[in-house]
């Protein structure tokens, strides 16, 4: 009974040394509440990305890429990969913020103050990407750009939430901590968010050559994610949501302008 008592008095010792030492690594975010606010988030950005995953599958079948058998299997394997992915991406971001003295969420009465100014930025880049890159790749491929009104609605909110959840919360966090600088860590995650755009490209099999379209969708992606990083960094990441949400109406602009026309 001794030895029992002993084993658990040394369990307990090191549950309050790992807490203490989780502490200190996240300069004073609590475990708890942290798990708690990263769970929250995954939720929301997961739900947020399922209509844009189904669109996705729905276009990769009808276009022969794959079968309908397949691509059920494809949505389980995502939703799932999906869901680990951006619980750890909450999870970095939330837990790590305070140590690299980031804002994290950014719920603050300066979000409902800059709130105009961030929707007419998301708009103002909205408008530039349609005249410099929209208008010329619907010609390639309508295909790429949702008619439906749920997806007009819905694909926006994946970009703002689920893309900025992985992008800013969790890489750009990991970024600024890796390279103990917040202007460097911006510019590699806006290359790397603007490469990894490409494989949406690669997936639907639209051929991209070195050409006026892939530098123009190179060239804004980085400006945008740039912006977008220097929001989260400076302003928090609802920052960085709001800004993101408006610039989708992009895909507004393309479905009345273009496939309406």
């Amino acid at each position: 009974m001794e030895e029992s008592a002993g084993e658990k008095r040394m369990g307990g010792s090191r549950s309050s040394v790992l807490a203490r030492t989780l502490e200190e690594m996240t300069r004073g975010a609590k475990p708890e509440r942290v798990v708690l606010q990263a769970t929250i988030l995954m939720v929301i950005a997961l739900v947020a990305a399922i209509p844009y995953i189904r669109y996705l599958l729905e276009t990769a079948i009808g276009r022969g890429i794959l079968g309908v058998e397949a691509a059920s299997g494809v949505f389980v394997t995502d939703l799932l990969l999906l869901g680990i992915l951006l619980f750890l991406c909450a999870l970095v971001g939330l837990a790590f913020a305070p140590r690299y003295r980031l804002p994290g969420l950014g719920l603050s009465k300066r979000l409902v103050r800059d709130f105009p100014l961030l929707v007419f930025g998301g708009l103002a880049l909205a408008a530039l990407t349609f005249f410099l890159f929209d208008r010329f790749f619907y010609a390639v491929s309508p295909g790429s750009y949702p008619t439906s009104p749920l997806m007009l609605f819905c694909l926006p909110v994946k970009g703002a939430v689920t893309d900025e959840v992985i992008l800013r919360l969790g890489m750009l966090t990991l970024a600024v901590g890796l390279l103990k600088h917040r202007g460097a860590g911006v510019i590699l995650i806006a290359a790397l968010a603007s490469l990894m755009s490409l494989r949406y490209f690669q997936f639907l099999g639209i051929p991209m050559g070195f050409n006026y379209i892939m530098i123009a969708h190179l060239a804004l992606s980085f400006l945008g994610n740039v912006a977008l990083g220097y929001l989260y960094i400076s302003r928090g990441l609802m920052h960085a949501m709001i800004l993101k949400a408006a610039y989708g109406s992009r895909y507004l602009a393309v479905a009345v302008v273009l496939a309406g026309g």
